[in-house]
């Protein structure tokens, strides 16, 4: 096995240049040096949203790192680690209760003796605490036997929101996970409060419990949520999602809001917005405090409200606009978070939606480790304090499916930029809310049973998109959202062109990186579309995407994926157009090729092991390189099926390229009708019969096909047995 391992020299290198890149962009925008000095910057200075300099942060972050762990030895990294990371959190401690940086004054020094007077410590252990997280550029010694501030040191002692995170976390969360292990002897599979290890910590009261029974507890917590929200949230949560396309006078209610910090950021931005702010009474005292010190025109249109999120909600918060949730899903085990949705679902309206901001768990190594680890210390705390988890995007589907009878999905996905760590999900009960979570879709849900195109119009008759920005109540545009609603299996599927349009706008993320991200979690159809509309007329799909044919006005970019250009071999639109190597095995490429006079087009991820060949011909040459043949697993084929589906089918040889692929899982082929389709040469009147007809030849040629399939296979034992799936090519 190769090693993944990098040389010494090679993350030195790597180190310089990313070096180089963070002080000319310091430099370029007079923005300060880091610096250990009490009067240098605390937090990063560039906005989270400049993805380029943070990613230049991170790799920095990340090379550091390695380098080195790579210096010194597993041996002693191992040693290292279990004998010294749990002295400094009990140095945190101890320097946090004895409030030992509010003594250090905030210019000069002061010395030993007289800080252990001031702390009621002893000036041994004064300076043993001291000097032990000074290692970690906690305080500074500048001269023997004297201490003075450092930025972080000066931090903990002037931020009361920081002093209640280091206070929070040395103080509960820390004897929470040393109790882990014991948790888990006594309560393996318990995903109840009361048998956390903070519960074992803290003589059997769960985390919330001790909250409740040690009010300052509640406030201190609150607190700690702010400093986090400070440096991680309120401007990702007021910035990144559409607010702006809510109506004037619409309510958000932000259940667990704690004391109000992230709906005050938002209601500053956004004038035209009504919130309430839910949370236990411990911390209302601190909430008004916080509503009232703002200014007046934010805090007349913020109401604080003393709420439970386990019981229904109050009338105040019925029928809401958004339903806001922050950091509050994660606190529960499953069982508990289905009680809290439940509740906010019966109280939603008809045009209401969910917006969660939670961390969104990803699979391991696609975020910089630096992040990534961020992420999986929090899921470890957790367990820790409250027998809870982070969860994966799959989760998130499964919880909100099963939390309101498979009526929720989620519709919208907006991932972190870069130094966070909470993505946004909009959640509603649409019916494209549903698709986009791959379920099956039971016309039975609405009381109706779509056995004719008739029925399937009225069932969308009542589905209001407008949270998406669309309103399908033309009975045209309801029609193509159903057309392909197969009874037998309740499946939604739309393969007419306007009804594509409307339904792959849903894909369309604020984050291109995410709408790339999420291309191969779509469904198959979907995928399908998707590369169809690439391939065939770009210009079409902006088009579409930017007008839909006039039923909104609203305009979006096209998504990073379907940014294809017509360039030279290799080339791709990507990200301000340009063009990138082959080598980058993250993104798609374009290849072209003739054949018999006809546009052979090849896209392919090298990465992810798909590929589509647009009108090839009945017998197509594809390059063989590895991964082609290794790796694939789904193939997409536009064979212009009008040209031969009147013939023999056996003639479909492109079916014996299933042979070529041992990890095929798919195979999809595109069809064309003819321009004369009518039984008898007679043609269809209205669009109602074409379709009908469309419908029927539709399952001719899956019969047809499957029959073809059969015949090849039986030919050919050894072949594996795919699925074919068409689809219509316009």
């Amino acid at each position: 096995m190769a090693s993944t391992t990098s040389s010494l020299v090679q993350l030195a290198e790597s180190i310089l240049a990313q070096t180089k890149k963070l002080d000319e962009y310091l430099a370029s925008h007079k923005l300060p040096q880091p610096s250990f000095d009490a009067n240098g910057p605390t937090t990063f200075p560039a906005s989270p949203e400049e993805a380029d300099i943070n990613a230049v942060r991170h790799k920095l972050i990340d090379a550091t790192k390695e380098l080195r762990d790579l210096v010194t030895y597993p041996s002693d990294t191992l040693k290292w680690m279990i004998m010294t990371d749990h002295t400094l959190a009990a140095s945190l401690h101890a320097i946090s209760h004895f409030k030992v940086a509010q003594a250090v004054p905030v210019t000069g020094s002061i010395a030993f003796a007289d800080l252990a007077k001031a702390t009621g410590l002893s000036e041994l252990n004064v300076a043993r605490f001291v000097r032990r997280v000074a290692l970690a550029r906690i305080f500074a010694e500048p001269q023997p036997g004297h201490v003075a501030h450092t930025a972080a040191s000066l931090l903990l002692g002037t931020d009361p929101q920081m002093q209640a995170l280091v206070a929070h976390m040395s103080e509960e969360a820390f004897p929470a996970s040393a109790r882990i292990v014991d948790a888990l002897d006594k309560f393996p599979y318990s995903g109840e409060p009361g048998e956390s290890p903070f519960s074992l910590a803290f003589g059997g009261a769960s985390f919330f419990e001790r909250k409740m029974a040690r009010p300052e507890t509640m406030q201190r917590f609150a607190a700690a949520m702010g400093s986090w929200s400070a440096g991680d949230g309120s401007a990702h949560m007021r910035d990144c999602y559409d607010w702006a396309a809510l109506p004037r006078g619409a309510t958000v209610v932000d259940v667990g809001g704690a004391a109000g910090h992230i709906s005050l950021a938002v209601a500053e931005k956004f004038p035209g917005l009504e919130f309430v702010v839910e949370d236990q009474p411990p911390v209302m005292e601190q909430a008004r405090a916080l509503i009232a010190s703002s200014p007046v025109g934010v805090a007349k249109r913020v109401q604080w409200v003393a709420h439970d999120f386990f019981q229904p909600q109050p009338d105040v918060a019925k029928g809401a606009d958004v339903y806001f949730m922050r950091y509050i899903l994660h606190d529960w085990s499953d069982a508990y978070a289905k009680k809290i949705l439940r509740n906010v679902v019966q109280a939603m309206g008809p045009e209401s939606r969910l917006v969660i901001a939670d961390a969104v768990m990803p699979p391991p190594g696609l975020l910089p480790q630096c992040q990534e680890e961020v992420l999986r210390s929090f899921d470890v705390s957790m367990l820790a304090q409250l027998n809870s988890q982070e969860r994966t995007l799959e989760m998130w589907e499964t919880l909100l499916k099963d939390s309101s009878d498979g009526k929720l999905g989620i519709s919208k996905v907006i991932m972190p930029p870069k130094g966070e760590s909470v993505s946004i999900l909009e959640v509603n009960s649409s019916i494209l809310s549903a698709f986009w979570t791959k379920e099956s879709i039971s016309t039975k849900f609405q009381g109706l049973h779509a056995m004719d195109f008739e029925a399937e119009a009225l069932l969308l008759r009542r589905v209001d998109t407008g949270s998406q920005g669309l309103h399908a109540m033309d009975f045209e545009a309801e029609a193509l959202l159903l057309r392909q609603v197969d009874t037998e299996i309740q499946d939604l599927r739309a393969t007419d062109y306007d009804a594509e349009a409307l339904l792959l706008r849903q894909i369309i993320f604020d984050s291109p990186p995410c709408a790339f991200r999420q291309f191969g979690k779509l469904h198959l159809e979907i995928r399908t579309e998707i590369w169809r509309l690439t391939a065939l007329n770009v210009v079409r799909v902006k088009e579409v995407f930017n007008n839909a044919k006039g039923r909104t006005a609203l305009r979006r970019p096209v998504p990073t994926v379907l940014q294809v250009c017509k360039g030279s071999r290799f080339d791709l639109t990507y990200e301000n157009n340009v063009p990138l190597a082959r080598e980058d095995p993250d993104k798609y490429y374009l290849l072209h090729g003739e054949w018999e006079k006809e546009p052979h087009r090849v896209y392919v991820n090298w990465k992810r092991d798909e590929i589509y060949l647009a009108r090839p011909g009945l017998w197509p040459s594809i390059s063989y390189q590895p991964s082609f043949r290794e790796n694939m697993r789904f193939l997409v084929m536009d064979w212009g099926l009008q040209r031969i589906w009147w013939n023999n089918v056996n003639s479909m040889g492109g079916i014996r390229m299933i042979q070529q692929y041992p990890r095929l899982e798919s195979v999809t082929l595109l069809y064309r009708f003819p321009v004369s389709f009518g039984e008898d040469s007679e043609e269809p009147k209205t669009k109602s019969q074409i379709r009908c007809l469309k419908r029927k030849r539709l399952n001719e040629l899956r019969d047809v096909l499957r029959r073809a399939l059969a015949r090849e296979l039986d030919e050919h034992p050894t072949w594996r047995r795919v699925p074919i799936y068409i689809v219509e090519n316009k």
